[in-house]
């Protein structure tokens, strides 16, 4: 099986580099960048490209590269790539948006870590400070055979597991599906509450708080409320609480707020993520 990784430097390059390299894979490592081949070189001993010399011989090129210049990268290599040779992508927007030109007889494959859960089984300090995952930390990953042949599934998400690994769980969707959860569920919707909070608790530091008093509180309810909320804990909030709850709702959120979740509306959003 041959593998070409375009953009192995860059940040998320590397953290697949880490992984693949310690396989008997027979990769092609692809940075354009002399600081990015450089680090590759230190880091991992990878001797890395500044351009493939295997495209047409490759089974999967990998795209490590930012959302804005997947589409580019990706309509470029694929009218040199074999029949039934997979382009392996990390992020769903672009095939979501129809911005890659699929070529009959090649495959488009989506995979996407999760990230190692909040509350979980991990027992080392390495692991519990993985927050990314794919190093120590087990984490779930989401894909998708967005285009191409179901026999090249299965490979797929092996080369997923291990690019990714440890893996907790591996789970399959559709683009629609793989949209809805980014960016609509982790990016629009509980990165902006997330945010939200982390502003109302630095107006509680401005107000006179002590800092490390308000990050302390903050985490420890933010750990007991995804316990009760997600059903880890067999309990329910306070009266209190969901008084509370009830009352900041229609001051906090919009009537129509989960339409962020509508296609129409995710579109917009994968459409600036791209441009």
């Amino acid at each position: 099986m041959k593998i070409v990784l375009i953009g192995a430097g860059g940040k998320m390059g590397q953290r697949l580099t880490r992984n693949l390299c310690k396989t008997d894979l027979d990769v092609e490592y692809i940075e354009l960048s002399e600081p990015g081949r450089a680090i590759l070189k230190e880091e991992f001993g990878v001797i890395a490209n500044k351009e493939s010399n295997s495209i047409s011989e490759a089974d999967y090129v990998i795209l490590a590269v930012p959302d804005k210049l997947l589409d580019k990268v990706g309509n470029s290599v694929i009218p040199s790539m074999k029949e039934g040779a997979t382009i392996f992508v990390l992020d769903p927007a672009v095939a979501f948006a129809n911005k890659l030109n699929i070529r009959e007889g090649i495959n488009i494959f989506i995979s996407h870590p999760c990230h190692p859960p909040v509350i979980n089984d991990e027992t080392t300090l390495e692991a519990k400070k993985d927050f990314f995952g794919g190093r120590y930390a087990k984490q779930s990953i989401v894909n998708c055979l967005y285009s191409g042949d179901e026999s090249v599934y299965a490979d797929a998400e092996s080369i997923a597991k291990i690019m990714y690994g440890p893996i907790l769980r591996s789970h399959r969707v559709t683009v629609d599906q793989f949209t809805m959860l980014e960016p609509g569920l982790v990016e629009t919707i509980c990165s902006t509450f997330l945010t939200s909070v982390k502003e109302a608790s630095d107006v509680l530091v401005k107000r006179g708080v002590d800092p490390q008093c308000v990050h302390d509180f903050l985490m420890g309810h933010i750990h007991i409320q995804i316990a009760v909320i997600f059903g880890y804990l067999n309990i329910r909030f306070s009266d209190a609480a969901n008084k509370a709850i009830e009352e900041a709702r229609s001051q906090l959120l919009k009537d129509d707020w989960m339409r962020v979740l509508e296609k129409e509306e995710i579109a917009k959003t994968v459409d600036k993520i791209i441009s």
